[in-house]
């Protein structure tokens, strides 16, 4: 069981394998960096609070129950003395306790290891997730078209159902809800789910799209005979 120190996100999670960055402005937050710095160390723990509207954490039942332990990459100060921290999410834990010490809050962690017990339908359930999120990319172009490449290549199942966590909308605690699941078939299914509901709800609105569009080209087709018509009218009366 490892401690790390900790600091607190607002309607955020950060995912294993994904770089992101932050700004640090809390007086506890910005004490768990120098903390990191001064013991030489670029692990933290990042733990998203419960309440977004909460400024203040006074107690350790405002945390949530599960984090990502990250690497620090880079910081910069700020001129208003927060930091931006760039950081690589490295894996989700379990925060088996997290305590307040001087200044700072110190995690104790473990590793939220998610169970492969059937090989064979791993790798047909990674095949479905891919081409599922390949339909999706069709529709939605915030997927890198290099994404599902790289998925590819790096067959690596469990990976590939976080890496696609980063792209399907989710909120802050539906993305905690869903790390939480230990059982890889439970959360792949779910993921499958997701990205179906998705391509039904933008084939809905290419649908309506158009039938608005038709509509309202029936409508200006219409005004413009109508238009015409007056026109002729106009002209074969002048010229009586």
């Amino acid at each position: 069981m490892e401690q790390l120190p900790a600091i607190a996100l607002r309607n955020h999670f950060i995912l294993p394998n994904l770089s992101t960055s932050i700004v640090v402005g809390r007086k506890e937050s910005i004490s768990s960096l120098n903390f990191s710095a001064l013991h030489n160390s670029s692990k933290l723990l990042l733990i998203p609070q419960i309440d977004i509207n909460d400024e203040v954490i006074t107690d350790s039942a405002q945390f949530h129950s599960v984090g990502t332990l990250c690497e620090i990459l880079d910081t910069v100060k700020l001129p208003d003395n927060s930091i931006k921290v760039h950081l690589k999410g490295l894996k989700v834990v379990e925060v088996f306790k997290i305590e307040k010490k001087d200044s700072l809050w110190m995690s104790y962690h473990l590793d939220v290891n998610v169970s492969v017990k059937d090989n064979d339908r791993a790798v047909a359930l990674n095949e479905i997730i891919i081409d599922s999120v390949k339909k999706y990319s069709a529709q939605n172009k915030s997927v890198p078209s290099q994404f599902i490449e790289q998925m590819k290549l790096d067959n690596n199942f469990v990976a590939n159902l976080y890496k696609v966590l980063a792209f399907i909308p989710t909120t802050a605690d539906e993305l905690i809800a869903l790390v939480k699941i230990s059982s890889y078939e439970e959360l792949a299914m779910l993921i499958i789910e997701v990205l179906a509901t998705e391509l039904e709800k933008a084939r809905i609105k290419t649908d309506i799209d158009k039938a608005v569009k038709e509509k309202i080209e029936a409508i200006q087709k219409k005004m413009f005979l109508g238009e015409q018509l007056k026109e002729i009218k106009k002209q074969l009366g002048s010229d009586e």
